[in-house]
């Protein structure tokens, strides 16, 4: 359920916040699909970002409106362009490092990063004090567990209760990555895997 919560928590803080959209870097992790199926059902504006075509073809196979490729000549050009016309101010960032970095120079004035996510391993971010200075940007951490959704017990029902509605979209369902033994329950713990797909310890096999 932690993939549901964290993107409807983040909605509803940024939405109180005064952003209008959103850009989801890791569009095609389990958190980042989920993230598209809380819009979808919102009605909010996002942009995906994805590392290869296939992970774009799967966004948009699941109705993604705007998925942009990372590695892409023409990434800056279409992400400056589109973010701008969408008013996708808000940055729900699973990534950081040399991406961040990247997507952080043409961000729309206003515009809030939060990280929420490493899986750009150690590379550091790299911003150059102008921009946050001269096109008021700003850079903060969110985690689910300490949002006001989470932390309010009538605001963690409602949520509980929205989410329910819309539980059954495939944006929310699990991708398997691979299938372990329980005596495997080592290997389940160090897997990962480049798609989002996720380790599943199965006893009975």
């Amino acid at each position: 359920m932690v993939n549901t919560i964290t993107p409807y928590a983040f909605l509803k803080q940024i939405t109180e916040e005064g952003h209008k959209g959103i850009i989801c870097t890791a569009g095609n992790s389990a958190t980042g699909r989920a993230m598209l199926g809380i819009c979808l059902a919102y009605n909010v504006p996002i942009i995906s970002i994805v590392r290869r075509e296939e992970d774009k073809k799967i966004l948009e196979e699941l109705d993604a409106p705007n998925v942009l490729i990372q590695d892409d000549p023409n990434f800056d050009t279409q992400l400056e362009k589109l973010s701008n016309q969408l008013k996708t101010t808000a940055v729900f960032d699973g990534v950081g490092g040399e991406l961040i970095s990247k997507v952080a120079k043409v961000l729309p004035r206003g515009s809030s990063i939060y990280a929420y996510g490493l899986l750009g391993g150690d590379q550091p971010l790299c911003i150059h004090n102008s921009m946050l200075l001269m096109n008021d940007l700003t850079i903060t951490g969110f985690g689910n567990f300490t949002s006001k959704t989470v932390q309010d017990p009538e605001k963690l029902g409602e949520a509980l209760k929205d989410l329910s509605g819309i539980i059954n979209m495939p944006h929310f369902k699990t991708k398997v990555g691979k299938i372990f033994k329980l005596e495997e329950i080592n290997e389940a713990l160090q897997f990962s895997s480049d798609s989002g797909g996720k380790a599943v310890l199965c006893p009975f096999i």
